[in-house]
């Protein structure tokens, strides 16, 4: 009993002074993000703009995600004048004048007198965004994601091939010194250092250079770990990324991310977490980490009711193909949701 107390109190200390580490301005904008992601999970954008609002004036690099989606709920409430200053945080961000021109920012490009101020100062915010802008970084992580690439998509059909293995451990060795050498030269590359992922017009989550450091971890080196860590507590990265990187070095219940809601046979299976629930939270606070709960009622708000206008955290694992022995695993660990995935026959 006196080992569990003690037990109990060294992850209470350790999740007390890892959240110390995180500036309280931090704290309190992730709060906010959070409660605003949960008014837009209930369709709430009112509630949402608010604390939005809120949480971009608390910081001075508010993340482009956020911004977006502050954005979506100011057009969903024909608050215009509010796009039109989120837009133009978004134009420094790294948006290009083709992404307002999707659907979503419709009815703002109606309103001809702030559409016609925005077009009149995009000239100079892009301007601003390319004085920050490091080219030749950005350039330089693309050719390294291509390099990383070309191995992982044909590593699926060389298992038994000894030479690749060796090929494929020398060239994850160099990118990893690449990427380390990045880090102490430029620090972590931010938003306004080689601007937002964007793809096809969508803000995404994940950073381009997100496969470089989630292999790295995967193969159980964690070199990058403080320059990272560095990186959440002073506002450059954002510590849901910052934790899902960092989840495969922790161990454990970790976060509850990993497996938490599973796509199986055009059904969605949640996990029980059975006794790890509360150790899951402690460690979530530690990192300013929203609630379990709250983390679920996104990831059934994206892909259960598939609400892709917004950009959330959602991570969602899919199980490919139907086995009779993983649906009767499901079905003992897990609590079948009610939703089915769009347009798919069960098996």
């Amino acid at each position: 009993m006196k080992n569990v107390s003690i037990s109990c109190l060294f992850v209470l200390f350790y999740s007390f002074w890892s959240m110390a580490q995180i500036p309280s301005k931090l704290k309190n904008y992730y709060s906010l993000i959070n409660s605003a992601e949960i008014a837009i999970c209930d369709s709430n954008y009112s509630i949402a703009s608010k604390y939005y609002t809120e949480a971009i004036d608390l910081v001075e690099y508010p993340f482009a995600q956020d911004i977006y989606n502050a954005s979506i709920c100011s057009i969903m409430m024909r608050d215009f004048q509010s796009t039109l200053k989120l837009s133009q945080r978004l134009v420094l961000k790294g948006c290009e004048l083709d992404f307002f021109h999707k659907f979503i920012y419709k009815e703002f490009r109606k309103d001809k007198k702030r559409w016609s101020l925005f077009m009149k100062n995009y000239p100079f915010l892009r301007k601003e965004f390319l004085k920050k802008y490091n080219k030749n970084l950005a350039i330089s992580l693309k050719k390294m994601v291509e390099a990383d690439q070309n191995y992982y998509c044909e590593a699926p059909k060389q298992l038994s091939n000894n030479i690749f293995s060796d090929s494929l451990f020398k060239n994850d060795s160099y990118l990893a010194k690449e990427m380390m050498n990045i880090f102490k030269k430029h620090g972590y590359p931010t938003e306004e250092l080689i601007g937002v992922n964007i793809i096809d017009t969508s803000i995404v989550f994940f950073p381009t250079f997100n496969v470089l450091i989630r292999h790295n971890y995967q193969k159980k080196r964690f070199d990058f770990t403080s320059y990272l860590e560095e990186a959440v507590h002073s506002g450059k990265l954002k510590s849901e990324l910052f934790c899902n990187w960092y989840s495969f070095q922790k161990g454990g219940s970790g976060y509850g991310e990993q497996g938490l809601i599973e796509q199986f046979n055009c059904g969605f299976y949640l996990s029980k977490l059975s006794g790890t629930k509360e150790k899951i939270n402690i460690n979530r606070l530690s990192m300013s980490l929203p609630p379990i709960d709250d983390l679920i009622k996104k990831i059934i708000f994206y892909h259960c009711v598939k609400n892709r206008t917004f950009v959330l955290y959602a991570p969602i694992g899919i199980i490919p193909g139907y086995d009779k022995e993983t649906e009767s695993t499901l079905q003992r660990f897990s609590i079948h949701l009610p939703y089915k995935v769009k347009e798919c026959t069960p098996k």
